[in-house]
């Protein structure tokens, strides 16, 4: 059989969650079966530092212009205006085309799709979105610029098979009626590396909180300094973990509000793994997500997770069974909740077995790479 051509569109190969999700179905998909090749629209290549990929595996990089006005106005003209696109990524396209993929995925902005819808009508290929967070928010816009957004959407999705990481997501897709039915749409689940069995912890004299995530909008941080401000708990330590625009000004807060409070930022750091094993609570303040491979990976280091009580973080940590959930933006209520886990050591160990045992059963069984595989045959209605 004629190997089948896959290739990626993604804004860089930073160490975040679309880069790690790609990661995931490179790591053990058939390379008898796929030739596959990688366009990244920028020059960050840091997860290549980190992460081994196939030898086979040819990646294109490019410094695409991505436009830097998220107004509900430019993104109708973004969606609406092909040539918009086609002028700041012609380059992308040649490459594109000259490609041939049978399958061009991308896991970007739904901006960017048309830059697939353009290459599409210059070569016959299936396209496939993945979509890894729910990207209209009632708090966020009135009804009428809701349902715009949902129109710009639905405008570029229909060209694609669309693939939901999480039921949230799902379920918002489904709200908005963006998806075309007469595609191949699914809902696959982000998927991690879980060890075979719940791992060793480590005792400590002060209680490790950690949070890893990108610095940025809508992560939470500030809720979580404020909660640490009021939790005052001088047995305990706060680690930050990552990096992003926010990072200066999340310390300087830090430092100027709650200096003697043992708070310490990382930056971005290679082993994840080794801080969350050095843990014993972790914590996920975010007011807007996917699903984070971030905390399937606090669960899979056996840690209770605190999360604000947002849907897409409510379906995976369920309250008092393998964690706690607190009131979105409410540092109070998160202060409230640390303070019970950090007193108790017993109730810590039990939601993280829980929790562990949860993600394992859940996220650990079937890998991304055959999910993905699977789909792509499908479309391509090719049987092995």
């Amino acid at each position: 059989m004629k190997k089948v051509k896959v290739c990626y569109v993604i804004n860089d190969l930073s160490i975040g969650g679309a880069p790690k999700v790609l990661y995931s179905i490179l790591k053990d998909i058939d390379y008898e079966i796929f030739e596959v090749s990688i366009i990244v629209l920028s020059s960050n290549l840091e997860l290549l530092d980190n992460y081994n990929i196939h030898e086979s595996i040819d990646i294109y990089e490019f410094e695409y212009l991505f436009d830097s006005d998220y107004s509900l106005r430019r993104y109708l003209q973004l969606c609406f205006s092909p040539r918009l696109t086609e002028g700041r990524a012609s380059e992308i396209i040649e490459c594109i085309v000259k490609i041939a993929p049978d399958i061009l995925h991308f896991h970007t902005q739904p901006r960017e799709l048309m830059i697939g819808i353009i290459a599409h009508k210059k070569h016959s290929m299936e396209l496939v979105y993945t979509d890894h967070t729910m990207r209209i928010n009632p708090a966020d816009s009135t009804y009428i610029k809701r349902n715009l957004l949902a129109l710009s959407y639905k405008t570029l999705f229909r060209h694609y098979h669309v693939i939901s990481v999480s039921k949230s997501v799902q379920e918002y897709h489904k709200r908005y009626f963006l998806l075309n039915t007469k595609k191949h749409n699914h809902m696959f689940e982000n998927r991690i590396d879980i060890p075979e069995s719940y791992p060793d912890k480590k005792d400590s004299a002060i209680t490790n909180v950690i949070y890893v995530s990108r610095l940025a909008e809508k992560k939470g941080h500030n809720t979580l300094l404020k909660s640490w401000g009021l939790l005052n708990d001088n047995k305990a330590k706060l680690t930050i973990v990552g990096d992003g625009p926010l990072r200066d000004q999340l310390e300087e807060i830090a430092k100027s509000k709650y200096g003697s409070l043992n708070i310490v930022f990382t930056g971005m750091v290679n082993d994840v793994r080794s801080y969350l094993l050095n843990s014993q609570i972790a914590v996920f303040p975010s007011e807007k997500e996917g699903l984070p491979l971030a905390l399937l990976e606090k669960m899979a280091a056996g840690l209770p997770v605190i999360v604000s009580d947002i849907p897409e973080l409510t379906d995976i940590i369920s309250d008092g069974i393998s964690g706690f959930h607190f009131e979105n933006n409410n540092p109070m209520d998160l202060s409230k909740k640390l303070g019970i886990l950090i007193q108790d050591k017993n109730l810590r160990e039990l939601l993280a077995k829980q929790g562990f045992a949860e993600v394992k059963s859940r996220f650990g069984e079937v890998s991304l790479s055959q999910l993905a595989s699977d789909h792509y045959l499908r479309i391509l209605n090719i049987s092995t």
